[in-house]
């Protein structure tokens, strides 16, 4: 992860999530010796989404990326989604092409859910894409406005209606994640860069240097 992102560039900050772990979760993210590392700790479990909303309140970058701390969304597609961003895009999704392992009950319902989603609202989501996304600090503050208690950040930040795209990705199912269940589904990461540091940064018409990076878990 870290290397992905230093060579991209950009200033950047890693913002772990715990989102109510019982185990060494949070002593282990606190241990880290990391000047680009916070961590913010929820007293108790409050669910994905929230945890995620926690996240993006404290991002201060221009762009955000939201990534599953399991990894199986590949931190290799961020510079893609970047070059997407540099190009006028306000949100750039990660889109499962396959899912490693997962059995064809699941990947056909997976794939049914946002077909049927998309037959019964009036806003146009994107197909078979997850949580692993960019978004412009633009989408980010209008979501800060939407302070609704039952969350699906999917769907809000496509109502926003601003310019979006997607990556392509294929969705990895390692084996040693498993090892990190049930706690890695406590806790996401947000990596938010910004304008700060001597490091060199890309230019972008009608945007500034800030990059903020995220990342859930499921």
């Amino acid at each position: 992860m870290a290397s992905v992102l230093w060579d991209t560039k950009y200033a950047y900050e890693i913002l772990f999530v715990d989102d109510g772990s019982t185990d060494s979760t949070p002593d282990i993210l606190d241990a880290l010796m990391d000047p680009h590392v916070k961590v913010i700790h929820l007293a108790r479990n409050f669910g994905q989404q929230i945890a995620i909303t926690a996240g993006l309140d404290a991002a201060t970058g221009d762009a955000i990326i939201i990534l599953d701390a399991d990894m199986q969304d590949p931190p290799e597609l961020i510079p893609q989604m970047l070059g997407e961003w540099e190009k006028g895009a306000h949100i750039v999704y990660g889109r499962r092409l396959s899912r490693e392992r997962e059995t064809w009950l699941k990947k056909s319902t997976a794939k049914l859910y946002y077909r049927l989603l998309n037959r019964i609202t009036d806003t146009s989501l994107p197909l078979d894409a997850g949580d692993f996304r960019l978004m412009d600090r633009q989408v980010v503050v209008v979501l800060r406005r939407m302070r609704e208690h039952n969350r699906y950040l999917r769907g809000m930040s496509a109502w926003v209606g601003l310019r979006y795209q997607s990556r392509d990705t294929m969705r990895s199912n390692k084996k040693h994640l498993k090892k990190c269940w049930p706690s890695c589904q406590h806790f996401f990461v947000l990596l938010n860069s910004n304008n700060q540091g001597t490091r060199d940064r890309h230019s972008r018409d009608n945007h500034s240097d800030n990059l903020n990076l995220g990342n859930p878990t499921n």
